[in-house]
């Protein structure tokens, strides 16, 4: 519930400042929130020593469409964009990557079954 209502005070405020401040203060409101919003996420891969339920796929996606943002954002002379799709790109792939290096990992250091 708490997230919530977190997520909903996020949009307003966010939202809010992107209309009353412009199109420059939006963007810079975009690379603010996008990180906000993978933060959890990539707390969550590095506290964790197995994080099982992590989709690597989904995150790899997202890098390599973030990847096409940064393309579009430069070559339509939109650099607020290009960084944001820059920032969520990167994290997705270091959440990518802490991923199955700890997936790796844990599996290495279970007990293997006698055979």
């Amino acid at each position: 519930r708490r997230s919530l209502q977190f997520a909903l005070v996020v949009l307003v405020v966010s939202g809010t400042a992107a209309l009353a401040l412009g199109s420059t203060a939006a963007g810079l409101v975009a690379i603010v929130v996008t990180t906000t919003q993978l933060t959890p996420q990539l707390l969550e891969v590095v506290r964790t020593p197995n994080p099982t339920g992590v989709s690597v796929a989904t995150w790899l996606i997202l890098a390599g469409n973030q990847a096409v943002w940064v393309a579009y954002g430069l070559l339509d002379g939109q650099p607020l964009l290009a960084t944001n799709a820059t920032i969520m790109g990167s994290l997705a792939l270091v959440i990518a990557t802490l991923t199955v290096q700890r997936t790796r990992r844990s599996a290495t250091l279970e007990p293997q079954p006698a055979g």
